[in-house]
């Protein structure tokens, strides 16, 4: 269990070096409040109009001073960590940056096996900038090293977020708020519901997800059922679950655009699963080298999703399953979802049926693409439809080059059709 730090009353500053010193207690003028602030701005009882005399600033905290700096610091303080490995497992009551005395050495905080590394308490704000982040252990309901469910705000920057187990490995995002990443490595974390992450609303910006597992769903990130992100330029690599989404679980609202997502895991959803999602965009994004056990080895949807799918400029490529090689997508149980494809490109995937594409009961439109090199061992090289799914196609390219599919282009429910690129084609209800 956590257990609380006996705090020394401290009436010096948080931050140091070139940034703008202000004495904790302190109220700075920056923009930054939070519900209940007033109740909690002047804890040292030191202001800056106050004759109490001033202790000089530290340069930075160690240890269980860490803390104690923390539990002693304003809204919007920085409090500065010194060079090393700290084993702490800290509690956020404030409105407060963490960042390290000097980002050019390595600055470790390692939560022991025993609890969260960072705990942020219900509607605070935290930013973490310059830290590896290690062996923190959230048990069946938080994150492992960076459990921010309950906070209003939560931005992580430069960090190093590996080894770490829990409900969710990582990383938990705000439920009701939001989280920012950018330029974060989140590795080698094991959880539930998530290896490496968790993110409701917010963003992840050139940050890197790799190695991680998930027992249930999203190995590498999981998307949980609020506003959803937006995603950019983010490598999502080697991850695995024993469920669906073995790079991304996506289960709300989402636009991912830019970035590549490769070599990971899963029963569905090799690379991206779609599980309760409302809509989804995927933009830009190279899926590759991923391996479903079940079905879609880049890209699959579960059955009880509903809404819009949209894809758009992506490659699928090198990806393998026994449905749906590249992509399998299916008709939900409410029979409302549809997909939009503009500019396909589906090569060298490989199947037992559908290499490059395999469809079931649903309605696609795909405007430009490529489809060729797919190898399916039973059928449908380039496209399989099954249950009555529909495709309408304009300026699609289906094995009309020299490098066609094999075995065939285009399976209809067990015929096969070899695409002429100037109609469209239909399996109609008795394709099986």
């Amino acid at each position: 269990m956590r257990t609380s730090i006996s705090l020394t009353v401290l009436a010096f500053l948080t931050a140091c070096g070139g940034m703008s010193n202000h004495e904790l207690g302190e109220n700075p003028d920056d923009g930054v409040t939070s519900p209940g602030e007033n109740d909690d701005s002047n804890t040292s009882g030191t202001t800056s109009g106050s004759s109490s005399e001033t202790l000089p600033v530290p340069e930075c905290y160690a240890g269980e001073d860490i803390q104690t700096a923390i539990d002693q610091a304003s809204n919007g303080d920085t409090v500065l960590i010194c060079a090393g490995v700290h084993q702490v497992n800290l509690e956020i009551p404030r409105n407060i940056t963490l960042d390290v005395e000097e980002p050019a050495l390595q600055t470790t905080l390692d939560g022991g096996g025993t609890d969260p590394v960072i705990l942020v308490l219900v509607d605070r704000r935290l930013t973490v900038r310059n830290l590896e982040i290690i062996n923190g252990e959230g048990g069946g309901n938080w994150a492992g090293g960076i459990e921010a469910a309950d906070a209003s705000d939560l931005v992580v920057e430069y960090c190093d977020v590996h080894d770490n187990h829990g409900m969710i490995g990582g990383i938990q995002g705000p439920y009701n708020g939001s989280a920012a990443l950018f330029d974060v490595l989140v590795r080698d974390n094991t959880g539930d519901y998530a290896g490496g992450m968790g993110i409701g609303t917010g963003s992840l910006v050139a940050t890197e997800i790799t190695g991680n597992h998930a027992t249930l769903r999203g190995g590498g990130v999981w998307v949980y059922p609020f506003q959803g992100p937006l995603i950019t330029d983010t490598l999502v690599a080697s991850n695995t679950t024993d469920g669906m989404g073995g790079g991304v679980a996506l289960d709300w609202a989402s636009v991912w655009r830019g970035g590549t997502i490769e070599d990971n895991t899963a029963a569905e959803g090799g690379g991206i699963g779609l599980l309760n999602s409302a809509s989804v965009g995927v933009w830009d994004v190279v899926v590759q080298h991923n391996t479903a056990t079940i079905a879609g080895g880049g890209f699959a949807n579960a059955l009880s999703i509903g809404g819009p799918m949209a894809i758009g400029n992506t490659t699928f490529t090198g990806n393998s399953a026994p449905l749906g090689g590249g992509l399998y997508i299916q008709q939900t149980s409410d029979g409302a979802s549809y997909m939009d494809i503009t500019d396909l490109t589906a090569d060298g995937n490989t199947a037992d049926d559908g290499a490059g594409l395999a469809l079931s009961d649903i309605d696609v439109t795909i405007v430009t693409g490529t489809l060729i090199g797919n190898v399916a061992t039973l059928a449908g090289g380039g496209i399989s439809l099954k249950n009555g799914a529909t495709v309408t196609a304009s300026g699609l390219d289906v094995g009309l080059g020299p490098a066609g599919n094999s075995p065939e282009d285009v399976d209809l429910g067990g015929q096969p059709y070899e695409y002429d690129g100037t109609v469209a084609f239909t399996c109609d209800i008795a394709c099986l």
